[in-house]
């Protein structure tokens, strides 16, 4: 009679038998530490992720044949043996009684349920997800692999295009450029996550040979500083754009970031066709971004320019010879420049209004001609197109802060140094909003931080001494402005050390450091009208003043015309004109100055100079009062020459009552 097998617990016995389960079992083990160990060696070495999926194909692939090996062979002392079969007349039955009192099955059983967990562990292990559990990223500056190291420009422009394509993934949040551009060298991953308040970050390095790239990109858990995914790419200049759009869907498919079919027009389009307009263009922000000098700002209009020989339609280049030109302006006070200005954005409009950069150099070209409207709008569209662009919501609360919304301009500017905590722009807007509430401890303390975050930045040290000044702290403050000229010797950084050596009595050294700047910016009607003021006060000096206060009213009546809203300005040529003899023009401005700006602490300490130079000391007392209610320092009030002759009036006096260093 034929044996007949009882189908499960034969097979089972078989199996055992020929010690598959166990061949199995520490197979299966063996894979899972091979595959983790890789996974984390490749991210260390920036191996590419299809080597991990690679050695995954082929443990499931080769599980069968593992299977097959170990029912057909044994390995015995005597080397690999073919597994011989059954002994006649052993019952499976028998075989199964047999081995149920051996230890050895329960190591088999024991190897079964390591194999059964780990696969359960495998099913149920839910997706990574970032540090945090939220995500964000902050894209750092990718390094210049080229052999001459001269290629900064293209791999900052090529982490920044990457920043704007994440930027349009919806629920990634990320890092503003300023401040994940910072140097940040001095400090490790888990503490940029920190400072940046991210879950991840992606770094990576460019290297440029001719038209050949190689672009090689990390992104690093925070919290464990483990690689979650790198890849490199070979290829021309011409494949950057595509590069571009691969790394930014690869990233939102590692931090499980689902993108719908509609998310595709999210991840921008080049901006041109041309690598050479491409590059210049690069050049041309970078050489803008770093401007210091009107040297610097030049080369940024000659590379826009080039850019635009080659392209005539790229809307990027138009957007940047826009803000460069502006750029120049407030260096130089050129009126032509401003026309120029306008034709760029509007240009850079008309040729393309997606891109959030257009829209933000005509914000700061509005706001900057006082059109504050116009410049909302802008920034409100720039806003609409990158809802984490940091330019865009600076610009919102510096308008708010023009258009006398104060308290929503400190919330929106207090929000941008949440969002750009290592950008001088963020704690100068701040800062000199702080200031102009006259609410002085709070604006130094802002720039304070702001100089901790970027030392290199000469604006934060100067306006950091004007504060000081304002305050009576003149030998900090004569400190702050020597940090600021050794950093870079700017306009604002002479004329602020030459305000802090005028309130100090010391009108020869005030002077100097005017005509600093007065060389600088020659057509800037501020520095001749403050070496007017110096000159006033020193011996003979009355020639120096006259050439000086004229030079300065046809540079400021120029101003005028392009920004015909700026009250400050008309109260300053009020000032000026009552000084050269012209009572009646002087009258004029300071009226149009009131009534456009009577909130302004500027135009009330002009029209209270004005005022007390016809001889209404209580007229001019009223503006004082007023004046110092919007912020006017009551140091500069007790230290301005002008007022030396109510000095002793009990209003004044009242004036200067609890004020530090009075």
């Amino acid at each position: 009679m034929v044996e007949r097998t009882p189908s499960h617990a034969g097979f089972l016995a078989e199996l055992r038998r020929r010690k598959v389960l166990r061949v199995l079992g520490f197979y299966t083990i063996g894979v899972w530490l091979a595959i983790s160990i890789g996974d984390i060696a490749l991210g260390a070495l920036g191996g590419p992720d299809w080597l991990l999926m690679a050695m995954i194909v082929a443990a499931i692939v080769s599980f069968p044949v593992v299977a097959a090996l170990a029912w057909v062979f044994d390995l015995t002392p005597d080397g690999i043996v073919r597994t011989g079969p059954r002994q006649s007349g052993e019952s499976y039955e028998d075989f199964g009684a047999a081995l149920a009192d051996q230890p050895r099955l329960w190591i088999d059983i024991a190897i079964i349920g390591v194999l059964l967990a780990l696969i359960a562990f495998l099913l149920a292990k839910p997706d990574p997800k970032p540090a945090g559990g939220d995500a964000s990223i902050a894209v750092l500056p990718f390094l210049d692999l080229s052999e001459h190291r001269d290629g900064k420009y293209f791999s900052d422009g090529i982490a920044e295009e990457l920043l704007d394509n994440l930027a349009r993934i919806p629920g990634l949040r990320v890092a503003a450029r300023t401040s994940s551009f910072a140097d940040m060298s001095h400090l490790d991953i888990p503490e940029i996550g920190e400072r940046l308040g991210v879950a991840t970050v992606l770094e990576g390095s460019v290297r440029r040979d001719g038209q050949r790239v190689r672009i090689t990109a990390q992104l690093i858990d925070v919290a464990t500083g483990f690689h979650l995914w790198s890849q490199s790419y070979d290829g021309t200049l011409g494949d950057i754009f595509v590069v571009q759009n691969d790394i930014a869907r690869s990233i939102a498919g590692s931090m499980r970031i689902r993108l719908l079919p509609g998310d595709d027009a999210l991840i921008v389009e080049p901006a041109t066709d041309d690598m050479d307009a491409y590059d210049l263009y690069l050049r041309g922000r970078a050489a803008l971004r770093s401007a210091a000098a009107e040297d610097d700002v030049n080369e940024a209009i000659a590379r826009f320019r080039d850019a635009l020989r080659l392209d005539p339609r790229f809307a990027l280049a138009d957007a940047g010879l826009c803000s460069a030109y502006w750029s120049r302006y407030q260096l130089t006070r050129e009126a032509g420049l401003v026309d120029r200005a306008l034709d760029a954005c509007r240009a850079a409009r008309l040729r393309d209004d997606t891109l959030p950069e257009v829209h933000v150099a005509l914000g700061g070209l509005y706001e900057g001609l006082r059109r504050y409207n116009l410049a909302h709008e802008a920034f409100d569209q720039a806003l609409t197109l990158e809802p984490g662009n940091t330019d865009a919501l600076r610009g919102v609360g510096v308008v708010q802060m023009r258009a006398g919304d104060l308290e929503a301009s400190e919330q929106t500017l207090r929000r941008v140094v949440a969002l750009d905590p290592n950008y001088w722009r963020s704690y100068s807007a701040l800062g000199g909003l702080l200031y102009g509430l006259g609410r002085l401890d709070e604006a130094e303390q802002v720039f304070r931080r702001g100089t901790v975050a970027d030392p290199s930045s000469a604006a934060l040290w100067s306006n950091l001494g004007g504060v000081l000044v304002s305050r009576g702290r003149r030998e900090a403050a004569a400190d702050a402005f020597t940090a600021s000229i050794a950093v870079v010797p700017t306009v604002s950084a002479y004329a602020n050390a030459g305000t802090n050596y005028f309130f100090m009595g010391r009108f020869q050294e005030a002077r100097e450091m005017y005509e600093h700047a007065a060389e600088i910016a020659p057509n800037d009607y501020r520095w001749h009208s403050f070496i007017a003021d110096a000159c006033r006060q020193l011996p003979n000096g009355t020639e120096c003043e006259v050439r000086r206060l004229r030079r300065a009213v046809t540079a400021a009546e120029e101003q005028l015309g392009i920004t015909p809203g700026d009250s400050e300005l008309r109260a300053r040529l009020a000032w000026m004109h009552h000084r050269l003899g012209d009572r009646a023009a002087a009258h004029r401005y300071i009226e149009s100055a009131l009534e456009g700006g009577g909130d302004d602490a500027e135009v009330l300490r002009n029209a209270a100079l004005v005022a007390l130079a016809d001889g209404e000391v209580e007229s001019a007392l009223d503006f004082l009062e007023q004046a110092r209610e919007r912020g006017y320092s009551a140091y500069q009030m007790q230290m301005h020459p002008e007022f030396s002759s109510v000095q002793a009036h009990p209003r004044f006096r009242a004036l200067l009552e609890g004020e530090e260093g009075i």
